[in-house]
Protein backbone atom coordinates (compact mmCIF):
# COMPACT_ATOMS: atom_id res chain seq x y z
CA UNK A 1 0.00 0.00 0.00
CA UNK A 2 1.36 3.43 -0.90
CA UNK A 3 2.35 5.99 1.75
CA UNK A 4 -0.30 8.53 0.73
CA UNK A 5 -3.08 5.99 1.14
CA UNK A 6 -1.73 4.86 4.53
CA UNK A 7 -1.65 8.49 5.68
CA UNK A 8 -5.28 8.96 4.59
CA UNK A 9 -6.35 5.84 6.49
CA UNK A 10 -4.45 6.97 9.60
CA UNK A 11 -6.04 10.44 9.48
CA UNK A 12 -9.53 8.96 8.95
CA UNK A 13 -9.12 6.51 11.85
CA UNK A 14 -7.79 9.26 14.13
CA UNK A 15 -10.69 11.56 13.22
CA UNK A 16 -13.19 8.75 13.87
CA UNK A 17 -11.74 8.08 17.33
CA UNK A 18 -11.57 11.78 18.24
CA UNK A 19 -15.14 12.45 17.09
CA UNK A 20 -16.48 9.60 19.20
CA UNK A 21 -14.40 10.45 22.27
CA UNK A 22 -15.45 14.08 21.88
CA UNK A 23 -19.06 12.97 21.59
CA UNK A 24 -18.92 10.90 24.77
CA UNK A 25 -17.32 13.79 26.67
CA UNK A 26 -19.85 16.21 25.17
CA UNK A 27 -22.76 14.08 26.38
CA UNK A 28 -21.32 14.18 29.91
CA UNK A 29 -20.65 17.93 29.64
CA UNK A 30 -24.17 18.71 28.40
CA UNK A 31 -25.72 16.77 31.29
CA UNK A 32 -23.47 18.22 34.01
CA UNK A 33 -23.39 21.82 32.80
CA UNK A 34 -26.87 21.79 31.26
CA UNK A 35 -26.46 23.14 27.77
CA UNK A 36 -28.93 25.92 26.97
CA UNK A 37 -31.92 25.97 24.69
CA UNK A 38 -30.03 27.88 21.99
CA UNK A 39 -27.41 25.12 21.80
CA UNK A 40 -30.05 22.41 21.46
CA UNK A 41 -31.95 24.44 18.85
CA UNK A 42 -28.73 24.82 16.87
CA UNK A 43 -28.14 21.07 17.25
CA UNK A 44 -31.64 20.36 15.94
CA UNK A 45 -31.18 22.61 12.91
CA UNK A 46 -27.80 21.06 12.07
CA UNK A 47 -29.22 17.58 12.64
CA UNK A 48 -32.03 18.26 10.14
CA UNK A 49 -29.51 19.69 7.66
CA UNK A 50 -27.21 16.69 7.98
CA UNK A 51 -30.14 14.27 7.73
CA UNK A 52 -31.37 16.01 4.58
CA UNK A 53 -27.87 15.89 3.12
CA UNK A 54 -27.39 12.18 3.67
CA UNK A 55 -30.91 10.82 3.25
CA UNK A 56 -32.36 13.12 0.61
CA UNK A 57 -29.20 14.28 -1.14
CA UNK A 58 -27.02 11.19 -1.16
CA UNK A 59 -29.79 8.62 -1.35
CA UNK A 60 -32.51 10.18 -3.51
CA UNK A 61 -30.70 12.77 -5.62
CA UNK A 62 -27.30 11.25 -6.35
CA UNK A 63 -27.58 7.50 -5.71
CA UNK A 64 -31.10 6.64 -6.89
CA UNK A 65 -31.24 9.64 -9.26
CA UNK A 66 -35.00 9.73 -8.75
CA UNK A 67 -35.23 13.49 -8.66
CA UNK A 68 -33.49 16.53 -10.07
CA UNK A 69 -33.83 19.44 -7.64
CA UNK A 70 -32.66 22.96 -8.47
CA UNK A 71 -28.94 23.67 -8.15
CA UNK A 72 -29.35 25.79 -4.99
CA UNK A 73 -31.05 22.86 -3.24
CA UNK A 74 -28.31 20.47 -4.42
CA UNK A 75 -25.75 22.84 -2.88
CA UNK A 76 -27.61 22.83 0.45
CA UNK A 77 -27.86 19.03 0.39
CA UNK A 78 -24.14 18.69 -0.39
CA UNK A 79 -23.28 20.99 2.53
CA UNK A 80 -25.62 18.98 4.76
CA UNK A 81 -23.89 15.74 3.81
CA UNK A 82 -20.49 17.21 4.60
CA UNK A 83 -21.71 18.72 7.90
CA UNK A 84 -22.77 15.17 8.83
CA UNK A 85 -19.08 14.22 8.45
CA UNK A 86 -20.23 11.68 5.88
CA UNK A 87 -18.56 11.96 2.46
CA UNK A 88 -20.39 10.75 -0.63
CA UNK A 89 -18.63 7.55 -1.69
CA UNK A 90 -20.19 7.09 -5.13
CA UNK A 91 -19.06 8.50 -8.44
CA UNK A 92 -18.82 12.27 -8.22
CA UNK A 93 -20.20 12.92 -11.70
CA UNK A 94 -22.21 15.95 -10.58
CA UNK A 95 -20.25 19.20 -10.35
CA UNK A 96 -21.86 19.89 -6.94
CA UNK A 97 -20.40 16.62 -5.60
CA UNK A 98 -17.00 17.44 -7.07
CA UNK A 99 -17.18 20.79 -5.28
CA UNK A 100 -18.17 19.05 -2.04
CA UNK A 101 -15.32 16.55 -2.34
CA UNK A 102 -12.83 19.39 -2.87
CA UNK A 103 -14.04 21.40 0.15
CA UNK A 104 -15.19 18.49 2.36
CA UNK A 105 -12.89 19.06 5.36
CA UNK A 106 -13.60 22.81 5.76
CA UNK A 107 -17.36 22.22 5.36
CA UNK A 108 -17.32 19.31 7.83
CA UNK A 109 -15.35 21.37 10.36
CA UNK A 110 -17.81 24.24 9.99
CA UNK A 111 -20.43 22.03 11.65
CA UNK A 112 -18.29 22.23 14.79
CA UNK A 113 -16.56 25.62 14.48
CA UNK A 114 -19.61 27.79 13.69
CA UNK A 115 -21.66 26.61 16.70
CA UNK A 116 -18.57 27.22 18.88
CA UNK A 117 -18.10 30.74 17.49
CA UNK A 118 -21.78 31.61 17.99
CA UNK A 119 -22.58 29.80 21.26
CA UNK A 120 -19.24 28.96 22.89
CA UNK A 121 -18.53 25.61 24.49
CA UNK A 122 -22.17 24.56 24.72
CA UNK A 123 -22.49 25.15 20.98
CA UNK A 124 -19.42 23.02 20.27
CA UNK A 125 -20.55 20.21 22.54
CA UNK A 126 -24.32 20.15 21.93
CA UNK A 127 -24.53 21.31 18.31
CA UNK A 128 -21.21 19.80 17.29
CA UNK A 129 -20.37 16.52 18.98
CA UNK A 130 -23.74 15.43 20.39
CA UNK A 131 -25.40 16.27 17.05
CA UNK A 132 -22.75 14.13 15.32
CA UNK A 133 -23.56 11.16 17.58
CA UNK A 134 -27.31 11.68 17.15
CA UNK A 135 -26.94 11.64 13.37
CA UNK A 136 -24.59 8.68 13.33
CA UNK A 137 -26.48 6.46 15.80
CA UNK A 138 -29.78 8.12 16.75
CA UNK A 139 -31.45 8.29 13.34
CA UNK A 140 -30.91 4.60 12.48
CA UNK A 141 -32.12 3.66 15.96
CA UNK A 142 -35.21 5.84 15.50
CA UNK A 143 -36.00 4.01 12.25
CA UNK A 144 -35.76 0.68 14.06
CA UNK A 145 -38.00 1.92 16.88
CA UNK A 146 -40.64 3.03 14.36
CA UNK A 147 -40.48 -0.34 12.62
CA UNK A 148 -40.89 -2.25 15.90
CA UNK A 149 -43.69 0.06 17.09
CA UNK A 150 -45.63 -0.42 13.87
CA UNK A 151 -45.23 -4.18 14.19
CA UNK A 152 -46.45 -4.21 17.82
CA UNK A 153 -49.42 -1.94 17.11
CA UNK A 154 -50.34 -4.17 14.20
CA UNK A 155 -50.17 -7.29 16.37
CA UNK A 156 -52.41 -5.75 19.06
CA UNK A 157 -54.97 -4.68 16.48
CA UNK A 158 -54.75 -8.04 14.75
CA UNK A 159 -53.69 -6.51 11.44
CA UNK A 160 -50.48 -6.45 9.53
CA UNK A 161 -49.00 -3.00 9.01
CA UNK A 162 -46.48 -3.46 6.24
CA UNK A 163 -43.47 -1.34 7.13
CA UNK A 164 -42.20 -1.14 3.55
CA UNK A 165 -45.46 0.57 2.53
CA UNK A 166 -45.09 3.11 5.34
CA UNK A 167 -41.43 3.66 4.46
CA UNK A 168 -42.31 4.05 0.79
CA UNK A 169 -44.98 6.64 1.65
CA UNK A 170 -42.51 8.62 3.77
CA UNK A 171 -39.89 8.36 1.02
CA UNK A 172 -42.38 9.62 -1.58
CA UNK A 173 -43.28 12.57 0.64
CA UNK A 174 -39.62 13.46 1.17
CA UNK A 175 -38.99 13.04 -2.55
CA UNK A 176 -41.89 15.35 -3.39
CA UNK A 177 -40.50 18.03 -1.08
CA UNK A 178 -36.97 17.52 -2.45
CA UNK A 179 -37.85 18.05 -6.09
CA UNK A 180 -39.94 21.19 -5.51
CA UNK A 181 -42.19 20.57 -8.46
CA UNK A 182 -39.56 19.11 -10.78
CA UNK A 183 -40.22 15.95 -12.77
CA UNK A 184 -39.51 12.70 -10.91
CA UNK A 185 -37.80 9.96 -12.86
CA UNK A 186 -39.92 6.79 -12.51
CA UNK A 187 -38.37 4.10 -10.32
CA UNK A 188 -39.10 0.39 -10.14
CA UNK A 189 -40.09 0.45 -6.45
Amino acid sequence: MERGRLWQLFCAATAWVLLHLGGIYALWWCVVWRAGLAAWACAGILLMLSWAGTEVGYRLVWTDECCNPPRWLKNILAVGGAVAVHPYVGDATDDVLRWQRRWFIPIALSGFVLPFVVLGWQGLFAAGFVRFLMHRYGLPAMTTVIRVALDRVGRRLGVSIPYPDVARTVARTVRAVAVLGRRIVPTTA
